[in-house]
């Protein structure tokens, strides 16, 4: 009888441990919902992993995020971005679907005058194709659809325009002198600015938000948590009318670790466990909400970074051919990248022999691209802003000048840094696993194929096209 009584002792100590733990799942995956139709995205997310090689999308380092889109859509073998490969004119062609001769953003900046440069990232004017978010807003779909711009690279003021919610940080704001665009809430690290906000939930937001300090990757961390809790603030799903969701969202930290420690290391690879464990969340967060099957994924990147191994000075190599920077030319400096604008542009061919020699002699550039040469790689009639001349690093090297000495461990803007990653996954992606493509799919092709999926708007200037092959 005592055995007895031990067995069903011994039963009651498992149910009740077996129901507490179902206790604990049920409130780590949140209340139990009906979940939207699966048959059409309500929700595009686009998320651009800043400087992300097509290596990271691999199970090595990213597990949970390769898993998902393994299991949900697919991947391209082969894609790149823009000349040159940098921050602000990948992000631009990335969300206008066009081409740096379209956009006239040919990199970070401009050559502003005959000694001045400036950057792009604070003036939508520099821009000249329209953006995803503009097309939906301008468009009769403007209530249907709510935008949201969430970054934390210095890209807000070019790109954000015309969007319902922007997610900035305080630094951000101070940069692009935003308070004369955006109505502004003050308090905290970094908020949500718009015109229709309710102060009365701000404090909450803010709180659940968290703040950009105390954490290993605490940049990255906000950014995903802004995009949570705006995924949380959408209305309920009522029927096919219901309102419909656009999110860009940058994280920068690969690329602030890929400069500052390299491509390829045990820190690089520690920060993409932890990037796709913030993903991770992301998924989870869906989940519980019943928004997940509903939500169409798009993973990029602006660009790729190269380890930098040697460096070669483009300024000295022109001064000892008599072509001296904001005396007979100027050096628009992109990283990787350069483009040289002369002032005597009838000496390009000169200059473009010269650095041949020079190159058959130290070879460190993988390019060396007249004007003439420009339609190749869709940098010519780029608002006249790049130059006579581009030049491309080698992989391993990269460009400083007199005054650009500093040397960073990972770089990018050249040829070898046109590698990105680029997958799809969630409702209408028909096709799974790895696209082993021969020719590279572009990064101006997110845009048309995001607006073949859902219908909205296609920017009046892109010139990607639709990506049949994750439809198909």
């Amino acid at each position: 009888m005592k055995s007895k009584n031990k067995v069903f002792l011994g039963i009651l100590v498992i149910v009740f441990i077996l129901s507490g733990f179902m206790n604990l799942f049920s409130q780590w995956m949140g209340p139990g919902v009906d979940p939207e139709p699966a048959n059409t995205p309500r929700r595009v997310i686009l998320i651009s992993l800043d400087s992300c090689n097509p290596e990271y999308l691999s199970p090595e380092y990213m597990p949970n995020l390769y898993r998902a889109i393994m299991e949900g859509g697919c991947k391209f073998q082969k894609a790149e971005t823009v000349l040159s490969s940098c921050t602000v004119s990948g992000h631009t062609s990335m969300l206008s679907g066009a081409y740096v001769n379209t956009t006239g953003i040919c990199g970070n900046g401009v050559r502003k005058s005959a000694t001045e440069f400036t950057f792009f990232g604070q003036d939508p004017a520099n821009r000249n194709a329209s953006t995803l978010i503009e097309s939906i807003e301008k468009s009769p779909l403007n209530e249907s659809v709510d935008t949201f711009f969430i970054c934390s690279k210095p890209i807000t003021g070019v790109l954000a325009t015309e969007a319902d919610w922007v997610f900035v940080s305080k630094i951000q704001l101070a940069l692009h002198n935003l308070q004369g665009t955006y109505g502004i809430l003050s308090g905290g690290n970094a908020l949500y600015i718009n015109w229709q906000w309710d102060p009365n939930n701000y404090d909450e937001f803010a709180q659940s938000v968290g703040t950009a300090f105390g954490e290993l990757e605490p940049c990255d961390s906000w950014i995903i948590n802004g995009l949570v809790q705006g995924i949380k603030y959408e209305t309920p799903y009522v029927d096919e009318n219901s309102t419909k969701y656009f999110y860009f969202v940058n994280t920068a930290q690969i690329d602030d670790v890929g400069h500052t420690a390299g491509a390829f290391n045990p820190n690089m690879a520690r920060h993409l466990r932890q990037m796709d464990g913030l993903l991770l969340k992301v998924f989870h967060t869906l989940k519980s909400l019943g928004k997940y099957e509903s939500t169409l994924f798009i993973i990029t990147s602006d660009h790729g970074m190269s380890n930098v191994e040697s460096t070669f000075n483009i300024e000295r190599a022109l001064n000892e051919a008599g072509y001296y920077h904001e005396v007979n030319c100027f050096i628009q400096y992109e990283g990787n990248g350069v483009f040289l604008h002369l002032y005597n542009s009838s000496e390009t061919d000169a200059v473009v022999n010269y650095l041949i020699q020079k190159n058959n002699e130290l070879n460190v550039m993988d390019l060396i691209l007249p004007k003439s040469q420009y339609p190749l790689y869709h940098l010519d009639n780029a608002a006249n802003r790049t130059g006579d001349i581009f030049l491309s690093a080698k992989q391993g090297v990269s460009f400083i000048t007199n005054g650009i000495l500093a040397f960073q461990a990972g770089q990018h803007g050249g040829l070898s840094e046109q590698d990105i990653p680029l997958a799809f996954f969630g409702p209408k992606i028909n096709n799974t696993g790895i696209i082993y493509n021969q020719n590279p799919v572009s990064v101006v092709d997110i845009v048309p194929t995001i607006c073949n999926i859902t219908g909205w708007p296609l920017p009046l200037e892109a010139d990607g096209r639709i990506l049949t092959e994750v439809i198909a």
